[in-house]
């Protein structure tokens, strides 16, 4: 495994969509996806691991999702990512510095084939950023799908929107599919799967009895039984200048 695998974990780990990524691998059968050659990401994820996808030719397909494809020319009225602070704070104050950052300027030849996601209500970073970037690539002559989701926000992964969540997961799962030559992959038993999963996150406007009981007479049980047991074990004593716990 070469040095972009840890790269390209590192990042992962940085954005919210280190679940995506497992459900993806684990409802493709027999699909290892390898991950020196995987970027999926997110907001600060997105915005560094986009620029590394276009050093390392092996990173044969890239998902980003709500990032900043380019810092040099930000449009600070429309996407408060990064922020003044934050771009003092991490070195992206040259013209020189803010073109490094910017994966928009620093197209690799053959880039790598790509999935934008964005939400057209984020307020973090505007949508018009992936507009831009998947225009660019084209014109680089790679491949480009650009998904914009009405009412969303900053969160094209978020399972709390299980319609956004699962069309981003299958169009995920997709573009894998066509990177790797994977063939016979059955996308309805994905869906499926999907569905049985997101099923308890979507609103009631009359909550079935069956989606209540039990559930939360057992957390305010657990609750009960943590309090319990915290408030017999420890006795709190204070004096004039700290809180002593004392076990006893």
């Amino acid at each position: 495994m070469n040095k972009i695998a840890p790269l390209a974990l590192l990042f992962a780990l940085l954005s919210s969509n280190l679940f995506a990524y497992e459900v993806i691998e684990n409802e493709v059968p027999g699909v290892h996806i390898p991950a020196d050659c995987v970027f999926l990401c997110g907001l600060a994820g997105t915005t560094l691991s986009v620029v590394l996808a276009q050093r390392y030719p092996e990173c044969k397909v890239y998902v980003g999702s709500e990032g900043m494809y380019n810092v040099l020319e930000q449009d600070t009225s429309l996407s408060n990512f990064p922020s003044a602070k934050g771009r003092t704070a991490y070195g992206l104050v040259s013209h020189e510095q803010k073109q490094a950052a910017s994966a928009y300027h620093q197209l690799r030849a053959k880039p790598a084939a790509s999935l934008l996601l964005y939400g057209q209500d984020d307020w973090l970073c505007h949508y018009s950023q992936s507009e831009k970037y998947a225009k660019k690539l084209k014109q680089a002559g790679g491949k480009c799908k650009l998904l914009l989701y009405e009412g969303i926000n900053h969160t094209c992964f978020s399972i709390a929107y299980p319609e956004v969540f699962k069309n981003s997961i299958v169009e995920t799962a997709r573009l894998y599919a066509r990177g790797y030559g994977l063939k016979n992959i059955n996308f309805k038993t994905i869906k499926a799967n999907l569905d049985e999963k997101t099923e308890n996150y979507y609103l009631y406007e009359n909550i079935p009895d069956d989606k209540l009981t039990g559930r939360w007479k057992s957390r305010r049980y657990d609750y009960m039984r943590q309090w319990e047991k915290f408030s017999t074990s420890w006795t709190v004593s204070r004096n004039k200048s700290q809180i002593n716990l004392t076990a006893k």
